[in-house]
């Protein structure tokens, strides 16, 4: 709950700049490449956290990064995939262990293969807090949706990208930690 209400707080400051990026983000997915931006928005969302400034359309539409991103969106993709072969099951295990996955993706710390082998050395051993933020986060967004016919999901979901951000910061040198002990070579 902590991080939900973190993420409204954030929100609720700069409402309509977080609304147009949501916006824009739409559009992106429209055109099939806002899925492989999203370590881009994570970005987007993580500065306007550290400097307490509203989010701006033109952070979110910069391509610098986006041939790892879309590698490591691939990937993710891929892994999905084949755990759905699986039954519909093993993806709700495949998204927590690899929940890290886009934030690391977003620190350009890591190269894509690796950022998805930190997120699971993480998440193996804290699959509980992730799955209980998770479903805190999830639920509160999806009533909202519910009860405003999905139209309060143009809200929810800067509040659910601001909500993990913090969770991830707040687990950052963790994941790192068990990265360097699970011997994935670090960019810097």
């Amino acid at each position: 709950m902590v991080y939900f209400k973190f993420g409204w707080d954030v929100f609720k400051k700069d409402a309509v700049a977080w609304l147009l990026l949501v916006l824009v983000f739409m559009v992106a997915n429209q055109i099939l490449i806002g899925y492989f931006m999203m370590p881009q928005m994570i970005r987007v969302v993580r500065k306007s956290i550290q400097t307490g400034v509203a989010p701006a359309v033109g952070d979110f539409i910069n391509f610098d990064h986006l041939a790892d991103d879309a590698v490591v969106m691939l990937i993710l993709m891929g892994i999905y995939f084949g755990a759905a072969l699986f039954c519909v099951f093993p993806v709700y295990p495949a998204m927590l262990l690899m929940f890290w996955t886009q934030h690391l993706a977003a620190e350009n710390r890591y190269e894509p293969i690796d950022c998805i082998k930190a997120s699971f050395a993480h998440a193996k051993e804290n699959w509980g807090a992730i799955l209980g933020v998770v479903i805190v986060v999830g639920l509160m967004c999806s009533l909202v949706g519910m009860v405003t016919c999905g139209f309060g999901m143009f809200v929810m979901m800067p509040v659910m990208w601001i909500a993990w951000e913090k969770f991830y910061q707040d687990n950052r040198d963790d994941i790192f930690a068990a990265a360097a002990a699970a011997g994935i070579p670090s960019r810097v």
